[in-house]
């Protein structure tokens, strides 16, 4: 706890344990943010903004991805495990930086990793430690998960042309005046991802192969959502 050795034997649901650090503040605030930026990896930008008293000059920065929630059939029995580890995007010892020096002065470190689809909704977790023997947490931050499940609701100009299409005679999904190529995943009913891809003015997506039955195509960075029936 705070970077130290916390005695065995002591109970974690007894209030008493956290009061030695109740009321504590941190020098250090962390800022972490994930983006997919192609259907396969995933930029990840932690910003390190000092807004107090901080001793230390250097720190050893330790990033992690997990999962969200994985069903998995173990063999111990257990079939849904949350948050489990997938890499860590400093690597396996961290990484040493050097600290902002000035109250209002911020680090910015950018890294791209890899994301296979079979990770599922991801989240960045960093932790921020002093650099000494008893290497203390200074500040520790996670971002939020991703890709988000589409909520129902986009806020949109409802003016605004839908760029996204559905033609439910050849279950065939295209665009329409999409000048860039955008990210597009495919939501069931459950809110599981079953298929994701890239999506532009000259290519087309067939969703035949999806089971009959309603399905969300969410594309993030237009902001749209799409309803759609697949039939065969």
């Amino acid at each position: 706890m705070q970077g130290g050795l916390v005695i065995q034997g002591n109970s974690f649901s007894s209030s008493a344990v956290f009061n030695s650090i109740q009321g504590q503040t941190t020098a250090l605030d962390i800022r972490l943010t994930t983006t997919q930026i192609r259907t396969d990896s995933i930029k990840i930008r932690a910003t390190l903004i000092k807004v107090g008293s901080l001793n230390q000059t250097t720190a050893l920065v330790y990033g992690l991805i997990t999962t969200d929630t994985l069903q998995y059939n173990a063999q111990n029995g257990e079939r849904t495990h949350y948050n489990v580890f997938r890499s860590a995007f400093t690597g396996n010892n961290g990484v040493t930086v050097t600290l902002p020096t000035q109250v209002g002065d911020s680090l910015v470190l950018n890294y791209a990793i890899p994301y296979p689809s079979n990770w599922g909704r991801v989240s960045a977790s960093l932790i921020v430690q002093e650099t000494t023997t008893t290497p203390n947490i200074i500040q520790a931050s996670r971002s939020r998960v991703r890709p988000e499940a589409p909520t129902g609701i986009i806020k949109r100009n409802n003016l605004a042309p839908k760029l996204l299409q559905f033609s439910s005679s050849n279950n065939t999904l295209t665009a329409k005046e999409l000048n860039q190529t955008t990210a597009f995943r495919i939501f069931d009913s459950n809110g599981k991802i079953v298929l994701t891809g890239e999506l532009n003015n000259t290519n087309s997506i067939n969703l035949s192969a999806l089971k009959s039955g309603v399905y969300t195509v969410f594309a993030p960075s237009i902001n749209e959502q799409l309803k759609v029936v697949v039939g065969r």
